[in-house]
This record gives C-alpha cells, structure tokens and sequence, in this order.
C-alpha cells in the first residue's frame, strides 16, 4: 500500500503562517497556505508608511515571492469562512480546500 504525505492547512499568511510554512520547507508534507491577501505586510513599521516615512511598498511583499521555491506548498486566495473538524477541511467562499490531515490557524484579527 503506498502510504501519503501528510496535508498540512495553514490558515493565515502573517508571522506565524510564513513561519510555519519555511520550517516545513524541508520536510515531508504537502502545505495548503490559505490568506485573503495575497500579501504580507510588516506592521511594524506601519506608523512609518503613515507620517510618510516609507513607501506602502516598502513593507508589503508578495506571499509568493516570500516562499518562491518551496515545492511542498500552494497559496490559495480566500477567505476562510468556515472549517470542519472531521473531515478537516476549509471552507472559503466558491471553493472548499482539499482535505488535509492537520490544520494550523495563525490569523489575527478574525475576518469580520
């Protein structure tokens, strides 16, 4: 019997998500990434971007480009509107995530 990888969901790509998602780089799985933007934003230096400091580019960057090269993962732009327990699946309005074998939520604040 040919055994499976395991499926990870991450569900958030700020801090915590992309930092699950590099530390599984290397490893066995397959990871579904799951955001509504397809961006992730240094909020740290926010306050930079608003007495025009900085540039809004300048703290924002692409989810892809941030894992490019990871092979073992997928983004997928959604917004989480539901999740079930068993089977552990996603619910994103007009497409359901694949079925995954653990799910990792790293999102804040909550959608509204």
């Amino acid at each position: 019997m040919k055994s499976q990888r395991m499926r990870i969901a991450i569900v958030g790509a700020g801090f915590a998500g992309l930092n699950v998602a590099k530390a599984l780089r290397k490893a066995a799985v397959d990871i579904l990434l799951v955001d509504r933007n397809n961006f992730h934003t240094f909020t740290p230096l926010l306050y930079q971007v608003a007495t025009c400091g900085l540039d809004p580019s300048d703290i924002a960057y692409p989810v892809r480009g941030i894992l490019r090269g990871q092979s073992n993962l997928r983004f997928l732009l959604g917004t989480v509107t539901e999740s079930t327990r068993t089977p552990r699946r996603s619910l994103c309005p007009h497409r359901t995530a694949p079925r995954s074998s653990r799910m990792t939520f790293s999102c804040w604040p909550p959608a509204p």
